[in-house]
């Protein structure tokens, strides 16, 4: 039986979901870089939404269009900026989100006293990520996006499919 193999419900995607996004912030914030966090959480990633995708009756490599929307739009970002330099424009200058910096005198332990400015210094990070991110890669973004509502609310399928019985 293939690691691919297999159905997941909607319960339990989004407790693993949720598990995968904090190990992804918490991996960003170590290694102070999203793409290593995205690199090695790329794995569990497929795993997760393939068992979802089979739920819902389809096949794994749906889980790869947000990836082959990355690469396409990162191929015409690469194109364009070339371009514009064979041509001594900076119109190709791709707007990059803004950089966290974290206070070096910060202390930790006194987060958890301020609820409320917790909640919404998150808020704020996450809007402006989500922004960020839909602004500079809007394609790749709206990809993403709808996989990962189809995965989040589609029902699977009742008993059994091609993908095996429900567990």
């Amino acid at each position: 039986m293939s690691l691919l193999a297999g159905r997941m419900r909607r319960r339990v995607f989004w407790g693993v979901y949720v598990l995968l996004v904090a190990a992804n912030a918490a991996l960003g914030v170590a290694s102070g870089s999203r793409v290593v966090s995205e690199v090695v959480l790329f794995a569990p990633w497929l795993w997760l939404a393939s068992r979802r995708l089979h739920d819902i009756n389809a096949n794994w490599w749906w889980a790869l269009l947000p990836t082959a929307a990355s690469f396409i739009e990162g191929f015409a970002r690469g194109w364009i900026r070339a371009a514009a330099k064979h041509h001594g424009s900076a119109a190709g200058d791709a707007v990059t989100p803004p950089q966290i910096a974290v206070p070096s005198n910060l202390d930790w332990s006194t987060v958890g006293h301020y609820p409320m400015e917790l909640a919404q210094g998150f808020a704020t990070g996450f809007g402006r990520g989500i922004v960020a991110r839909a602004t500079t890669n809007p394609l790749s973004f709206a990809v993403d996006a709808v996989l990962l509502l189809v995965l989040m609310f589609w029902p699977g399928a009742r008993g059994a499919n091609r993908f095996g019985e429900r567990t």
